[in-house]
């Protein structure tokens, strides 16, 4: 099982080549701060997946349509099978149809678009929102009443944000695997709201892996969760 640590601000994981960024990319100010490090090898990584997901969700765009239009022709051919008593040829189509039919809704399964809709979750109430742009980086956009926007880029976000984007990244970027993380006070710099929702979030985005959570906050402790907690207080 593999095994990543967050502690410092910084990330390590128990597998070789993890996180090994070419920060040389970076400027001065941001090579000096473990976040921003960590948070930039982790955009790497998600640009390369949003870049290659867009160019899939094209593609599968495209089939969509071909085969709604292979669709309307079923109603025709079936009353033709039916005028015909063609019990047999009946229910091949009807497989095809029901084929098709899954075929739809396999394609709808876009992880980038579900990851941004839970990050964008932690952000509405104050009228910002994340979206990808065209290098596949995370930019936050703020919405203000008189229809302005104002965009920040993500090496000038809050250290709060950075935290949480960080950690909310880390754990999507490796759900498909089963993974130990080691999480040392996530919730540094973390309003208290977020806290509130942190770990059933991380749960939700991968379900396979296993959280071990150090914190002096007990927001974090979710009681509607299966969860197990100590106080090291009592010890």
């Amino acid at each position: 099982i593999k095994s990543i640590l967050f502690m410092n601000e910084s990330l390590s994981s128990s597998e070789k080549g993890d996180f090994e960024a070419d920060f040389d990319n970076l400027d001065s100010f941001s090579q000096e701060i473990n976040i921003d490090k960590s948070l930039y090898s982790l955009l790497l990584e998600f640009s390369v997946q949003s870049r290659v997901e867009k160019k899939i969700n094209e593609v599968y765009e495209d089939l969509i349509k071909k085969i709604s239009n292979v669709g309307k022709d079923f109603s025709s051919i079936k009353e033709a099978l039916r005028e015909n008593s063609d019990i047999e040829e009946l229910i091949k189509l009807e497989k095809i149809k029901k084929d098709i039919n899954s075929s739809k809704n396999n394609l709808k399964d876009k992880p980038i678009n579900t990851f941004m809709s839970i990050l964008n979750s932690f952000f509405k109430e104050t009228n910002r929102e994340f979206f990808i742009n065209k290098e596949g980086f995370l930019n936050l956009r703020c919405n203000y009443p008189d229809n302005k926007q104002l965009t920040i880029e993500w090496y000038s976000l809050s250290m709060g944000e950075k935290n949480l984007l960080t950690l909310l990244l880390l754990v999507f970027l490796n759900r498909k695997k089963e993974v130990l993380f080691l999480l040392d006070e996530p919730d540094l710099s973390m309003h208290i709201s977020w806290q509130k929702r942190f770990i059933k979030t991380i749960a939700h985005l991968s379900p396979k892996s296993k959280f071990i959570i150090s914190t002096h906050s007990p927001a974090m402790i979710d009681n509607s969760l299966d969860i197990q907690f100590m106080n090291l207080n009592s010890i």
